[in-house]
């Protein structure tokens, strides 16, 4: 689990020093090339159980809870304090206590906002604080769940492409490190799309560079040679239009 445990170490630095450049709703963010370079020298994916099947990590009732909007206004409140302070504790490096508050509130939280926006956004930071402290299947339900909210909005409610591209992007990572290479290098494939598209500014250049590097690993796993040749050609190109100052 050596290379997990640095990719968690990797996320949350990268979100420190992204955070000044990112919209107040944007996510933990990505950091630098030399670190995701470190973070690729290890090891075995953990062996995966499941078949990597959606199923395997949500239920009916989670789809119940979650996802079903309520026939009539909720008049309970979404609870913003924890929503802000799992952010705040990430970013501390203190994903633990995020992941405590967060949880804490979250059946609150679906009781306001199912099928809402918000909702998927809370979840991406539940997601976000689950994965920094190795319960990978339960983070992963959590980014599935966000994903599937995001996707069946309208395009006025859907959130910034960047909660899209961190979706994809850590379904991707969790996938991977559960030991399903096919469906991660799906994930990844919609996360690098994602950031391609994005308008400027939107994803940052360090989240961007690692997701290439990620899909990278995973196709070398895969074996899939010939795609990865293509995927490096396009790192390399990509790494010349680094920022300046970054």
């Amino acid at each position: 689990m050596r290379r997990l445990d640095e990719m968690q170490r990797f996320l949350t630095l990268a979100a420190m020093a992204s955070i000044v450049s990112l919209a107040p709703m944007a996510l933990t963010g990505c950091g630098t090339s030399e670190v995701a370079e470190e973070s690729k020298k290890d090891s075995t994916p953990k062996v995966a159980q499941e078949t990597g099947q959606e199923s395997d990590f949500v239920t009916p009732e989670d789809e119940e809870k979650f996802l079903k909007p309520r026939t009539k206004p909720s008049t309970v409140e979404f609870p913003e304090a924890e929503f802000q302070e799992g952010r705040k504790l990430l970013m501390q490096q203190k994903p633990e206590q995020g992941a405590k508050v967060l949880l804490s509130k979250l059946d609150q939280a679906a009781e306001a906002a199912a099928g809402q926006t918000k909702l998927g956004q809370y979840l991406v930071r539940v997601n976000n604080n689950l994965f920094r402290i190795n319960r990978l299947k339960e983070a992963q339900k959590y980014s599935i769940l966000a994903a599937r909210i995001f996707y069946a909005q309208p395009p006025e409610k859907r959130p910034t492409p960047m909660w899209f591209f961190n979706v994809h992007f850590r379904q991707g990572l969790g996938y991977k490190y559960l030991g399903f290479n096919k469906q991660a290098e799906l994930q990844l494939r919609k996360a690098v799309n994602i950031a391609s598209s994005a308008p400027s500014g939107q994803i940052d250049w360090y989240w961007h560079r690692l997701v290439y590097a990620e899909l990278l690993d995973t196709l070398q796993r895969e074996k899939k040679t010939e795609q990865a040749k293509i995927v490096a050609e396009q790192l390399k190109e990509f790494e010349k239009t680094k920022p300046a100052g970054k």
